[in-house]
């Protein structure tokens, strides 16, 4: 089985890291922005993922965006960076929020 849990607090770790519960070959991938969670509760290896930069975060969005004619290539900038903002250089979020948002029709 493989368990996903994406930003655990403190509160939330014991229970959803009892690995003894689990299945033998299970394997529980936790993400959370307090690396002492982590480290308390025995997750081992815990990996540090930095934040993409603003530069790197805008063609993440853009490449998804575009490919699922979300956004056209010159939409208004403002908006992209609104959303890319709010995403907060997280790769996942970002990818989401391109591809969730509304169709454009492309002219020309």
């Amino acid at each position: 089985m493989l368990l996903v849990l994406d930003d655990i607090e403190a509160d939330q770790a014991e229970a959803l890291l009892d690995v003894e519960a689990l299945a033998p070959g299970s394997v529980i991938i936790a993400t959370s922005r307090l690396r002492d969670v982590l480290e308390e509760v025995g997750c081992a290896p815990v990996v540090l993922v930095e934040t993409l930069s603003p530069r790197a975060s805008r063609e993440l969005f853009m490449h998804h965006a575009e490919r699922k004619q979300r956004v056209p290539a010159v939409v208004g900038s403002a908006l992209v960076t609104e959303a890319i903002s709010i995403c907060g250089g997280l790769p996942l979020s970002l990818e989401v929020r391109s591809s969730s948002s509304p169709r454009c029709q492309f002219i020309g």
